[in-house]
């Protein structure tokens, strides 16, 4: 999906966060993130997003 098509059309979107299937032994993503810095970021963007709603 496009940025063009997201501004257009997209509301708000949803995502699951497992520690059981999005993390493996090393505890982190494919990418080598750790999964308690995506958390992180992400309560810091919804925290930053309350305001703009």
């Amino acid at each position: 999906m496009s940025w063009g098509f997201w501004k257009r059309f997209g509301d708000e979107a949803w995502a699951l966060v497992s520690r059981q299937h999005w993390t493996g032994i090393s505890n982190a993503s494919p990418n080598g993130e750790a999964l308690d810095a995506l958390v992180a970021q992400m309560r810091a963007s919804a925290e930053q997003e309350e305001g703009f709603a």
